[in-house]
């Protein structure tokens, strides 16, 4: 039940879009199921989307690149994941690790 109240949380606060919990893309039904998905941002005609790794739909839509990090984060953090920021040109330009680190800083 927490997971479905994160959920809705993510959704009333980062949704740009019409979707209802009925028509949730698979990386957001993911994220109540408790599974672990890199987040990726990535640069949409429209503006600026939060993707799971290896979905075929976006998660959420962003106007800005700022707002889609924020709700990719929020995502990454509640599943100790990773979050993979995406330039305009696809190429990976940061990379932020939020869980299960393959390589952690030494000390």
């Amino acid at each position: 039940m927490v997971c479905v109240f994160i959920f809705y949380i993510l959704h009333v606060v980062f949704w740009r879009g019409t979707a209802s919990l009925l028509d949730t893309p698979y990386s957001a039904r993911c994220l109540m199921a408790g599974k672990s998905k890199n987040q990726h941002v990535v640069k949409r005609d429209d503006g600026w989307a939060v993707r799971g790794e290896g979905n075929s739909k976006d998660t959420s839509h962003h106007r800005t690149q700022q707002d889609a990090a924020d709700a990719a984060r929020a995502i990454a953090q509640n599943q100790k994941s990773e979050v993979l920021i995406h330039g305009r040109d696809n190429k990976i330009r940061e990379r932020d690790s939020y869980g299960n680190d393959p390589h952690p800083p030494k000390g």
